[in-house]
């Protein structure tokens, strides 16, 4: 990777660093807070995520492996460095200032006390915990038409890159080569 892609890709990573603090540093009523908070705890959101990493994690090895590059051919290691990119995922969720907090600060400043309230009440009632039940087979579902129609359509995302290389005069355009997990 070039000096300058680096040099991109971190300060897009310093801006979203920058945007979160200055959100994190938004003072917010700290009886909303608290109800955002139990209303984030009611709503699951952190066995929603746990549950989304894991199907990630599951996805994400199979493409490494199929994909060889970082893990090579041993599945063991498309194993760990996923295992360990989920791990991180997981603590940028529950640590102090992460996701978690950044969701019920978001709910804090969006929503009144009041508001907060009644948004709990739902989440607490028998309706929302049908839902909770039923949403990871849901998504199980979602996820899997997803990667199906993902599937169906990158021999034809494929086609159009090379077109929109040469489209662009660019050099890659003869050399280009698309993933065997693209075909």
């Amino acid at each position: 990777m070039s000096a300058r892609r680096w040099a991109a890709g971190g300060l897009r990573i310093f801006v979203a660093c920058a945007a979160f603090s200055a959100l994190a540093a938004d003072p917010v009523d700290p009886q909303r807070l608290a109800e955002a908070r139990a209303v984030v705890k009611a709503m699951g959101v952190d066995k929603q995520l746990d549950q989304m990493i894991a199907a990630m994690s599951q996805a994400l090895t199979q493409q490494l492996v199929q994909a060889g590059g970082l893990a090579g051919s041993n599945p063991r290691v498309a194993q760990i460095v996923i295992g360990e990119s989920m791990a991180v995922s997981r603590e940028n969720v529950t640590r102090p200032g992460g996701l978690l907090d950044a969701i019920a600060q978001v709910h804090a400043q969006n929503f009144s006390l009041e508001e907060l309230r009644q948004i709990r009440a739902f989440y607490e009632s028998p309706v929302a915990a049908r839902l909770q039940e039923e949403t990871p087979q849901m998504m199980q579902r979602v996820i899997q038409q997803a990667m199906a129609a993902s599937r169906d359509t990158m021999p034809g995302l494929c086609a159009r890159v090379k077109l929109r290389l040469q489209n662009e005069h660019l050099a890659e355009s003869e050399t280009f080569r698309c993933p065997a997990v693209w075909s």
